[in-house]
């Protein structure tokens, strides 16, 4: 639990100044079949999925307690068959031990109370092919696949004061922190079968098989062969199960290159294809769109003349409706001048007819007398003659 939580305290890191170092100058790997499909769907302008980390090996035993720390910080307990990655930690305690077979056709066999990280690891059969572990504490061994063969710049293993390089090897680096019993505190590293080296601070010194090297941890003298390998270099529980893999991978690590060579090939064939399928169904999807929209657009557009069309027939029938109502206005006013004329008629031909009735009435006494002088005696005639000669003066 302590070493679980220096290492999510970042100690890790701030420990491996020489391991981050190497990895920012290591080269670059090429794009995988994932990143080649992933830059296809970028340049599409698709959303690009994030691109998986290269697989290093399998795991092929686990004994005891044993951790793994992913590069999201996520935490796992490993099972034999599940893979492990660039970027992973791998973390045991007293009695804990794992084993794993590394896609270049190597072996890193992880010993007790050790804590190392898998830095930066690719292995696609071509030139940029990399390994680089970190090795915090503890020991570990690694049985060298093609990488360690064809590309022994691009294999090395960090740890705190030095860089291990190999030539075709199965070494077993160590650190021994202060204040162990195992030993004086530094970098050590055992060669079973080739050769590697040593590189610190003051120097380097190349490391036969059957010997082993070392670098103080204060740095104060030059990396040196000893002339007795340590006793804590002691075969670990499991190590029967490597018997015979040094030789067994040089003989095969050429055809399980080439076998590499050709599934990277096929996987980058196939996200190409894949690629080239998702460009071709965005496009169609594009494509489609367009079209909706371009529907669309019209469909809005025949709803907005249908609507112009229906606001102009409404306007229609409002103006219609406005000449029939000023229409019915104007022959209400017309019926109404009628009935003034008609009216004004009236009045005149009552006011002639009153007019008349009136002429008639002063026509009428000077008539009556006349007729009444025809009535009568004689005497009453020239009466009434003399009264209407008297009216008149």
């Amino acid at each position: 639990m302590r070493l679980l939580r220096w290492l999510q305290l970042g100690v890790l890191c701030a420990a491996c100044t020489p391991l981050m170092a190497i990895a920012q100058t290591a080269p670059a790997p090429p794009a995988s079949s994932s990143s080649a499909a992933a830059a296809a769907a970028t340049s599409s302008g698709a959303p690009a999925a994030p691109a998986p980390r290269n697989e290093a090996g399998k795991i092929d035993l686990v004994a005891g307690p044993v951790t793994v720390v992913g590069a999201d910080q996520k935490q796992r307990t490993p099972k034999k068959g599940e893979k492990l990655y660039e970027g992973d930690s791998v973390l045991t305690n007293a009695n804990g031990e794992l084993h794993a077979e590394l896609t270049d056709g190597g072996v890193l066999a992880v010993r007790s109370n050790t804590a190392m990280l898998i830095t930066k690891y690719q292995a696609n059969g071509d030139a940029s092919d990399t390994s680089v572990f970190g090795l915090l504490k503890g020991s570990i061994r690694s049985i060298t696949g093609w990488i360690g063969k064809a590309n022994q710049a691009n294999y090395k293993i960090v740890t705190p004061t030095v860089t291990i390089g190999v030539r075709g090897t199965d070494h077993e680096p160590t650190v021994i922190a202060e204040g162990s019993s195992e030993g004086a505190a530094g970098t050590y590293d055992k060669v079973h079968a080739g050769a590697s080296y040593i590189e610190g601070a003051n120097g380097r010194v190349d490391v036969p098989q059957g010997r082993a090297g070392f670098f103080a941890a204060h740095g104060r003298e030059r990396p040196r062969v000893l002339d007795q390998v340590p006793a804590f270099f002691r075969p670990a529980r499991n190590d029967a199960r490597l018997a015979g893999r040094h030789e067994r991978i040089v003989q095969t690590h050429e055809a399980r290159r080439a076998a590499r060579v050709k599934a990277v090939q096929a996987g980058r064939t196939r996200a190409e294809a894949q690629a080239q399928r998702q460009a071709k169904a965005q496009g169609q999807g594009q494509q489609q769109a367009g079209e909706r929209q371009k529907a669309q657009q019209q469909r809005q557009q025949r709803q907005q003349e249908a609507q112009k069309a229906r606001e102009q027939q409404q306007k229609a029938r409002q103006e219609q409706t406005k000449a029939r109502q000023d229409q019915i206005k104007a022959r209400q006013e017309q019926a109404k001048a009628r009935r003034e004329q008609t009216k004004a008629r009236n009045e005149q031909v009552k006011a002639q007819q009153k007019s008349k009735g009136e002429g008639a009435d002063q026509q009428r006494p000077r008539q009556r007398p006349q007729a009444r002088e025809t009535q009568g005696t004689p005497q009453q005639r020239e009466l009434h003659r003399a009264q209407t000669r008297a009216n008149e003066k």
